[in-house]
């Protein structure tokens, strides 16, 4: 049996057909993402041979629908961040110090709610992490490798590393909660 994988549906096709050509039958082209998708569904449907029920293979996010569940899970940590405020202002000594590192990571996290560009970037990010098997960490802190390629991007969010991690965690909850993947988690829960 021959596999052939590419990254682009394109080289598939022409694979494929250059495959075709030659009379080469039974050879399985695909790309990395399709395989892996079909490896997910595989084992969830092999998981539940016990189970009267099959389970829905999980829903693959478009880069749309990506943005928009990022951007409802920054939403949730700006509505957080309110409750945290107001919770410190209804205290009889107010710490001020806190009020206002709270004012301003809620203010940042509704900027990136309101930038697609940034939260593209923000996607874009998570998923060079866990492509490269870099850490985020080491991304935004420059000491990996590829900083350097990614320095424009990751620019932004430097300074709000902390802020980033907890996004990328309540992303994560979000896409856990819809039972949905991303293009990036596809190889990763495929192996």
């Amino acid at each position: 049996r021959i596999l052939v994988l590419s990254f682009s549906k394109q080289s598939v096709r022409v694979v494929g057909k250059a495959l075709a050509k030659i009379g080469l039958q039974g050879a399985h082209v695909s790309t990395v993402h399709a395989l892996a998708l079909k490896l997910i569904q595989h084992d969830r449907r092999h998981t539940a041979a016990g189970s009267t029920k099959t389970p829905l293979p999980p829903t693959v996010l478009s880069d749309i629908q990506a943005r928009n569940l990022l951007r409802r899970a920054v939403l949730d940590l700006v509505r957080d961040r309110t409750r945290e405020i107001k919770k410190l202002r209804d205290r009889k000594k107010c710490d001020l110090a806190a009020v206002n590192r709270l004012v301003k990571q809620r203010s940042w996290f509704r900027d990136l709610a309101d930038s697609s560009t940034d939260q593209n970037a923000l996607l874009n990010l998570f998923a060079f992490s866990r492509a490269s098997h870099t850490p985020l960490r080491d991304l935004l802190n420059g000491s990996s490798a590829y900083a350097g390629q990614l320095a424009p991007s990751i620019y932004p969010f430097r300074e709000h590393r902390d802020l980033v991690h907890e996004i990328r965690r309540a992303f994560n909850e979000r896409k856990r909660e819809a039972d949905a993947i991303d293009i990036g988690d596809m190889v990763r829960l495929a192996l």
